[in-house]
């Protein structure tokens, strides 16, 4: 009975923990409960006037592990890069 017991409890941490996971995380300003866009990973929402702050190098060169996808401001080059 222990047996039976072991292998259902394996068999539904198995089934729980290989489920893909989805969400999305919204950040905004106001007090609002408002959700997510459904399309989007970050959804940033303001209504004061403020932006993104995306990371900044002082040369591109800084960076030395790009990868796909990755954005940043290069400070010499005055303007964001994206790999």
């Amino acid at each position: 009975m222990k047996r039976i017991q072991l292998l259902w409890s394996l068999l539904l941490s198995i089934l729980l923990l290989s489920a893909p996971m989805y969400g999305q995380v919204r950040i905004s300003d106001d007090n609002s409960t408002g959700i997510a866009d459904p399309s989007a990973i970050l959804h940033l929402e303001t209504e004061l006037g403020k932006g993104l702050l995306l990371p900044r190098v002082a040369t591109t060169t800084a960076v030395t592990n790009q990868k796909a996808g990755m954005v940043v401001f290069s400070i010499a080059d005055d303007c964001v890069m994206y790999y």
